[in-house]
């Protein structure tokens, strides 16, 4: 009889195909983790941490910070980042700093430095947080994180994949940031 195969391989990351010492049962692990719910989570602390699809992501400050801002925006349904006039660039910035500033507690340096958020200071850190996804959660798994571009280089907008939905995002705060009392009633980023 003839038996199905399913071809899980380019759910598999490069340096587990290239490392001898992998076993059998972590490539099935890998290669399966395609398939697994999407869901990111945040969680603010000493450290900011970041997981997608139960995957811890280690990333620089700057490039965690533009990466949790993306998120932010796609939970609160704004539309894609785009960076058209000098009003908007500035609002941008804004936010973004606010962001950079919960993340790195050490944004003083940052907040005098940008004034304006544009094309230019946003591609590299895209490709490099990408790339990083790519890295831990294989080509195909990464691909409902990763943040996408779309259109011509003078209007080009950038926003996380449209397969990540608000509902699939958890942001978790320090718990210092509550009033006293509450903070014993905040679990998995919901007050309860």
């Amino acid at each position: 009889g003839e038996l199905p195969v399913i071809r899980l391989r380019d759910g598999l990351t490069e340096d587990l195909l290239n490392n001898e010492s992998t076993s059998y049962s972590k490539l099935i692990e890998t290669a399966q983790r395609q398939f697994a719910p999407i869901n990111v989570r945040v969680i603010y602390g000493d450290t900011t941490e970041l997981y997608c699809g139960g995957e811890k992501i280690t990333l620089p400050d700057s490039q965690l910070a533009l990466y949790i801002w993306m998120l932010q925006r796609r939970k609160s349904n704004k539309v894609a980042v785009d960076f058209t006039d000098k009003i908007k660039k500035s609002t941008l910035a804004d936010e973004f700093k606010k962001v950079y500033g919960k993340v790195s507690r050490e944004s003083g340096h940052f907040d005098n430095t940008i004034n304006e958020i544009d094309t230019d200071y946003f591609g590299a850190p895209r490709t490099r947080i990408n790339n990083k996804l790519k890295n831990i959660l294989g080509k195909p798994g990464a691909k409902p994180y990763l943040i996408e571009s779309y259109g011509n280089k003078n209007a080009k907008q950038y926003d996380i994949a449209k397969a990540l939905k608000p509902e699939h995002i958890i942001i978790e705060e320090p718990k210092t940031l509550f009033p006293l009392g509450e903070k014993d009633q905040f679990l998995n980023g919901k007050l309860v």
